[in-house]
């Protein structure tokens, strides 16, 4: 009782010191409340936090049915809902009117609490003011945004079922590394003081992420998003592990959709298991000084390399094609020049049977002018036993050939020195 009486206080040295001392959490009030439904009620989330760590029953209902969570919820107290779910508070419980806490969200007309409890999972039922049948056009504008949040959730529901879409909430201590999820680690070494964070990651397929591509950007992530609270460090380091690697044609851009966003290639790896698997290790730095959030997507752009040309002879090895070699000779062009290089990689057009023996090279000058003499070639193929009898090689002097006819057979010697063909380029792309 002496508890309670400091908690709702708002003394919350003391009130700290006596959890601390072993004071006892399980006591109940009149009204079937412990100390933890005071604290979720005034918004107390260092008191949470210390019930928590000291055992106390964050799942225990009061004379209505009504949890911890519930008192958060109707006190509009966000870290409080935070803290509770990062001490595994449940999400669905209802209470004896068989109201969870985001119908009580939605019924306060709570956006930004029933945005906050979709984030972390909760489910929408049909009573969220019969989501499926109403016109969000004739609401107001405040019930318009909670109608959009809970209709994305619907959507979203089914992918959080079967683990497409993953979130989680935890109490971040100070040199502690923490694992996220099984892709996602935070990295404690700059972090001096404790907070909350939240990690979600989302199927681009439920996000307006194609609203913010180029046309030459692809999707290689899923949409993460952080959310801090409480005391935050001014940047946080993540290693994130993205499924699939990036070709050696291929660069990647971390994009921000919200806040401030960097990081880098750091590896590469591979997991074995019923189906072996390769990743993209990335370290991820996000900088909080201004926002305590930040969303952002990883993606994948066609690497375009140029190189000058002058009238003198020069060997050019892309790093798109680290094993190949374009020797230019001199005199091919009477003035200088930038080469457009491209590659595509074909190792997945193949069938069954292979056909395409190397990967597609693009050499385009960005004058347009043609090589007056043979331009040398070596390119690295994708199988060892080629025979160059079955070997013909097409070229297409188009930027992007539609149709057969924009291809033809060349007539030059291709030669095969191991894993290399060589052969002599008469034109590039115009």
């Amino acid at each position: 009782m002496e508890l309670v009486s400091l908690i709702k206080k708002k003394n919350c040295k003391e009130a700290i010191e006596k959890i601390k001392e072993g004071y006892d959490l399980e006591y109940v009030d009149e009204n079937g409340c412990t100390c933890l439904h005071y604290a979720s009620s005034e918004g107390l989330s260092e008191i949470i936090v210390a019930a928590a760590q000291h055992g106390v029953d964050i799942e225990h209902s009061d004379e209505d049915g009504e949890t911890a969570l519930f008192k958060a919820v109707k006190n509009s107290n966000i870290e409080s809902v935070v803290a509770l779910v990062a001490f595994n508070a449940t999400l669905n419980v209802v209470n004896n009117k068989g109201q969870s806490s985001l119908d009580i969200a939605v019924a306060q007309k709570d956006s930004s609490i029933v945005e906050l409890l979709c984030s972390l999972g909760s489910s929408v039922t049909i009573d969220d003011w019969t989501v499926g049948g109403v016109d969000v056009d004739i609401l107001n504008k405040e019930d318009q945004n909670i109608m959009k949040i809970l209709i994305n959730q619907l959507e979203r529901e089914a992918e959080n079922n079967y683990g497409n879409n993953a979130f989680g909430v935890c109490y971040v201590n100070p040199g502690e590394d923490i694992l996220i999820f099984t892709d996602i680690t935070l990295n404690t070494d700059n972090i001096r003081t404790n907070f909350f964070l939240c990690c979600s990651k989302i199927i681009p397929e439920y996000t307006d992420i194609s609203i913010h591509l180029g046309s030459e950007d692809r999707i290689f992530s899923d949409v993460y998003e952080i959310k801090t609270w409480g005391d935050t460090p001014t940047y946080l380091e993540l290693n994130i592990s993205v499924l699939g690697f990036v070709e050696e044609n291929q660069l990647v851009v971390i994009m921000p959709l919200e806040g401030s966003v960097e990081g880098k290639i750091s590896g590469q790896s591979f997991k074995d298991g019923e189906h072996a698997e390769e990743y993209t290790e990335f370290d991820i730095k996000i900088d909080l000084t201004r926002l305590k959030t930040a969303k952002f997507v990883i993606l994948s752009q066609l690497r375009q390399e140029e190189f000058d040309v002058t009238q003198e002879a020069v060997k050019i090895i892309p790093q798109s094609e680290s094993s190949a070699e374009i020797c230019i000779p001199k005199g091919a062009f009477k003035s200088s020049g930038k080469l457009m290089l491209n590659v595509a990689d074909t190792n997945d057009w193949n069938s069954e049977e292979t056909v395409l023996f190397t990967n597609v090279i693009d050499l385009t000058m960005q004058n347009k002018a043609q090589p007056d003499k043979p331009v040398n070639v070596k390119l690295p193929l994708h199988s060892l036993t080629v025979p160059v009898d079955d070997c013909i090689l097409i070229a297409s002097h188009k930027d992007i050939p539609e149709t057969v006819n924009d291809w033809e057979i060349c007539s030059t010697n291709i030669t095969i020195e191991g894993n290399m063909v060589s052969f002599c380029a008469e034109h590039f792309t115009w």
